[in-house]
């Protein structure tokens, strides 16, 4: 289907239609010819979600040919056509040299962080944030998502239904409110200082709890960030020690870090002293996020469990 024409000296452009049965073939053309590259699957996945989402748009990115018909970009977006199964309009650059290949695609990817900051600029919604704190929102936006508004449940979906980039900028246009979170962070945290845990985690708890808890950020994070006056049994002192273990296994993982972060916050809304912080991923229940006082956490139901083998204990 032809929409346009652009012609240069050695190659011409066009909006073409590209069926799954095209795709294949100009994919076994390139196997062909030595041309395919190692395929990132989770890309594949990606691009195929979002043209399922009805998310992929045509923006002027050609898929590349040279002269002799072979693809010399486009592979992933190609394959993503097969798996989705229905055409797909992109705009086409034919007649290429080859010779070329290597100076194609040599400028930086943009990144969710970059999709997100432009989303934020071009709704004048970002107030003046350091980039540290521009990155840590656009991490935290997709975490949000994640959790269960009304229950705090967290969920981990596989890469091919976690947001896309396109949702995450849909979900910031209308969330403005998380830019004031972001500005209790960059009130706090200096540049280059060490935090114990990323930031990202930090401004994603604060704003799923924000209505339940206003007070928060001075009774709860400013402790976390600066560790001042805290007695031996808070839970707030204790993730402080474990974040700050640099050999403690596995807390690198963000799946990790956000576990002991919910625990450490479930246990402190419920008043609760302890003397030992732990996650075992794999074998204990991922924490539920308090959002509100009086909501029952399984943090609750560890510390019932834990009360009554100390009374069968002292009654023995």
């Amino acid at each position: 289907m032809l929409n346009g024409t652009r012609n240069a000296k050695n190659a011409s452009g066009q909006v073409e239609t590209i069926t799954p049965s095209q795709a294949l073939e100009e994919l076994e053309r390139m196997e062909k010819a030595g041309m395919q590259r190692r395929v990132a699957q989770s890309y594949v996945e990606a691009l195929t979600a979002s043209m399922k989402a009805g998310e992929f748009k045509m923006n002027g990115e050609a898929i590349i040919f040279d002269k002799e018909g072979v693809c010399l970009d486009g592979q992933h977006r190609l394959w993503a056509v097969t798996e989705y199964g229905q055409p797909v309009q992109f705009m086409v650059v034919r007649g290429v040299d080859r010779d070329t290949f290597s100076s194609i695609d040599s400028g930086r990817m943009r990144s969710a962080r970059d999709l997100l900051v432009v989303t934020l600029r071009r709704g004048k919604q970002l107030p003046d944030l350091r980039a540290d704190v521009e990155s840590a929102v656009s991490s935290a936006v997709k975490q949000i998502m994640c959790i269960d508004a009304k229950t705090g449940m967290v969920t981990h979906p596989k890469r091919e239904a976690r947001p896309t980039s396109a949702q995450a900028c849909e979900w910031i246009e209308n969330h403005p409110d998380l830019m004031a979170v972001a500005m209790e962070f960059q009130d706090r945290i200096k540049n280059n200082q060490r935090c114990p845990l990323p930031m990202s985690a930090l401004i994603t708890l604060r704003y799923v709890t924000r209505s339940g808890f206003p007070e928060a950020i001075d009774t709860f994070f400013e402790p976390l960030l600066t560790g001042g006056d805290l007695p031996l049994t808070s839970p707030i002192l204790k993730l402080r020690n474990v974040a700050l273990q640099p050999s403690h296994p596995d807390f690198k993982r963000t799946r990790i870090q956000f576990a002991y972060l919910t625990k450490t916050w479930n246990y402190w809304t419920a008043d609760q002293k302890i003397n030992l912080l732990k996650f075992a991923s794999g074998v204990d229940a991922y924490p539920i996020v308090r959002l509100r006082p009086g909501m029952k956490t399984n943090e609750d139901e560890m510390v019932k469990v834990r009360e009554r083998a100390t009374r069968r204990l002292a009654r023995a």
